[in-house]
């Protein structure tokens, strides 16, 4: 599966607006974990964040709120300017790990592949 395959599939399965510039995707990385770095900008307008599990075939489907109050929370890496968030595939109540922020009320649902 690939992010532009995924934003199409999703954009046909939930009421969303997905695209390449609103849009962080994450496959399992070689520590067993989602990682994401999306840029500071991007909570200005709504993201879009995509946890591939590639071994279950599912993705994971966030929306977080421009200007929501959960970016002040996120970790932010100031050499890159970006949020960082990590994520344990195996918590399905997708709690982020570096701040413990519960993610789950952003989750709008999975899609199967």
């Amino acid at each position: 599966m690939t992010k532009e395959n995924a934003i199409y599939q999703i954009n046909k399965k939930f009421d969303l607006r997905l695209n390449k510039l609103n849009t962080n995707w994450s496959n399992i990385n070689a520590n067993g974990i989602w990682s994401i770095e999306p840029n500071c900008i991007r909570k200005s307008s709504n993201l879009y964040l995509l946890l591939n599990n590639n071994h279950s075939n599912k993705i994971h489907v966030f929306e977080i709120p421009a200007n929501h109050n959960v970016y002040q929370k996120l970790y932010i890496r100031n050499d890159k300017n970006v949020f960082r968030l990590l994520f344990n595939v195996s918590d399905l109540h997708f709690i982020e790990t570096l701040k413990h922020i519960n993610f789950a009320n952003f989750h709008k649902g999975s899609l199967e592949y």
